[in-house]
């Protein structure tokens, strides 16, 4: 059951890449299932800067529209020191 919805999620990036083309970028985080919440609170803190994709794990994929590349990655950054992840961009 797990595995089909990450492969739902998984579909749903793919098509939010393929309508928005260019103009989007993503990265991606993996952190404990348990500060998922936390992400997930920064996130929409952030006034709109991105959108969290998870698969009901700690596998997250943040995407945000590609003006704002940098203020994610920033983001990301920040996330990784405070939690100890590893993001990578795609």
């Amino acid at each position: 059951m797990r595995e089909l919805f990450a492969k739902q999620i998984e579909k749903l990036v793919m098509v939010a890449e393929s309508l928005l083309g260019p103009w989007l970028t993503t990265r991606k985080l993996v952190v404990h299932p348990k500060d998922v919440v936390f992400v997930k609170s920064i996130v929409q803190a952030s006034d709109g800067l991105c959108c969290v994709f998870s698969d009901g794990g700690g596998e997250l994929t943040l995407a945000a529209a590609e003006d704002r590349a940098a203020d994610l990655q920033r983001l990301v950054e920040d996330l990784q020191v405070e939690l100890e992840t590893a993001g990578t961009p795609r």
